[in-house]
């Protein structure tokens, strides 16, 4: 080809660009600048529907320019991006990106749980973006936000644990079970409709969002080849032992994990307390020193704060309707029992003051303890027999109903009372005073709880 012919094969190229340019609108410059590459001499002409006109992209606009770097990547990919689709796709996750929900969890006392604040901010894979139809959409994925759920990655409530029974044992009179662990009770989402509930709040604009979690009970299960029942919880205690010294939260964590957990009570026995420790309390069997009230006053000895344990038990015998026989609340009022029941508290001195219970379920109960932090439970297992206990209190001198009677008196200035209603099967029903008689009682504790029963 001579230069003449190039050059006049040149010009024709640029005519049929600029031709091209015409009789298609300026669309179609618009397009040239996206793919200089979409115009070629002799190539089928389409005239492109996308841009009406030039000037609706801003690129001095911060969302335009993101939502021409969007189109370009889908039309990349052959499919169909409206402008204006792109434009409210970058809007709409501009806007999901500043969102967020406070979801807090109604535990089952009514109580506030753990709080979530969650929003695509934390988790932007949540958002997706999705081109079909000829349309580009975005929203919230339900099921990325269940994957999120389930993997744990949000701060999950403790899930339920489970505890294997592998083997029972007798040392001396007492029976034990042997397990890994203990079973601990926790709490379930249902993840879809956490899902759908948390999108519906984030999608409404929605700050606040409170979600109830279901409880439900660690699973006891049974495979030492001894019937033991269906073993399912039918009591629990709990109390606290913040602020305790070293040596008492020694003793407490001792008492709790190697005499009262995994305690077999066969049917018609009774359950001694004392019996548990496997002999007296000193410093040669391993308690510490710690005070304890002897003869009315503070002094220090070895197993101060056995007594905590004893109390989370007597709590969780309450809750089962089991029948108490020996019990004894503390000559002096201790603070570290208000918590988990003001007043239900149960003092035990080897060879002196024990704490017992009778099985009259018919079928064996399995006790279970462990502590948490500064958390001390007991959860008592058995075959349920169709009673129901509930407790009614704390009272006071000047707040006990009428019917509270304990052995034909009512309640003193000093002592702090409950009554215990429990409901068998058959209709009959018991009902039990509880009294525990301080040397002295906190005119504070009075106030507050006289308050709270008042409301």
């Amino acid at each position: 080809m001579t230069k003449k012919e190039h050059y006049l094969a040149r010009i024709l190229a640029f005519s049929g660009v600029a031709l091209c340019c015409v009789l298609s609108g300026r669309g179609e410059l618009t397009r040239l600048k996206d793919n200089p590459m979409a115009f070629i001499l002799g190539a089928n002409l389409t005239l492109s529907q996308d841009y009406a006109t030039e000037d609706i992209v801003d690129l001095q606009n911060p969302v335009h320019r993101v939502a021409s770097r969007l189109r370009t990547r889908i039309l990349s990919q052959g499919l169909a991006a409206p402008f204006t689709d792109a434009v409210a796709v970058v809007t709409q996750r501009r806007t999901f990106l500043k969102s967020s929900v406070h979801v807090t969890l109604q535990r089952q006392d009514g109580k506030a749980g753990k709080e979530w604040i969650v929003g695509p901010q934390r988790y932007p894979l949540w958002i997706v973006t999705e081109a079909r139809n000829g349309h580009i959409t975005t929203g919230l994925s339900h099921d990325r936000m269940m994957q999120t759920i389930a993997g744990n990655y949000l701060p999950m409530l403790e899930a339920p644990v489970h505890s294997e029974i592998t083997d029972v044992q007798a040392a001396g009179d007492i029976l034990r079970t042997v397990t890994a662990n203990a079973a601990k009770p926790g709490y379930v989402l249902d993840i879809p409709d956490t899902a759908n509930r948390i999108r519906f709040a984030l999608e409404n604009n929605m700050r606040e969002l409170v979600l109830a979690p279901e409880f439900v009970a660690g699973a006891v299960i049974n495979t030492s080849g001894m019937d033991l029942g269906e073993l399912t919880l039918i009591g629990a205690g709990h109390s606290n032992f913040a602020g305790s010294p070293a040596g008492r939260v020694f003793n407490v964590r001792k008492a709790l994990r190697e005499h009262i957990n995994n305690v077999v009570v066969l049917p018609g026995k009774e359950f001694s307390f004392n019996a548990t420790l496997g002999g007296p309390v000193s410093e040669r069997r391993g308690w510490k020193l710690a005070k304890v009230i002897s003869a009315g006053e503070l002094v220090m000895e070895p197993g101060g704060g056995i007594c905590q344990t004893s109390t989370t038990l007597y709590r969780g015998i309450l809750q089962a309707g089991l029948p108490v026989g020996k019990r004894k609340s503390h000559s002096m009022y201790v603070s570290y029992y208000e918590k988990g029941g003001v007043g239900l508290d149960a003092t035990v001195y080897y060879g002196h003051q024990d704490l017992t219970f009778t099985n009259d379920t018919g079928h064996p109960v399995v006790i279970q303890s462990f502590d948490e932090g500064d958390d001390a439970f007991v959860y008592i297992y058995g075959t349920p027999d169709g009673r129901v206990a509930s407790m009614d209190g704390p009272f006071f001198t000047g707040s006990a109903p009428q019917e509270f009677s304990d052995r034909g008196r009512t309640i003193k200035s000093n002592e702090i009372g409950w009554l215990q209603r429990v409901e068998y099967p058959s209709g009959a029903i018991e009902v039990h005073p509880i009294l525990s008689s301080y040397k002295e009682l906190p005119r504070s504790i009075v106030y507050k709880y006289t308050a709270i029963t008042a409301r």
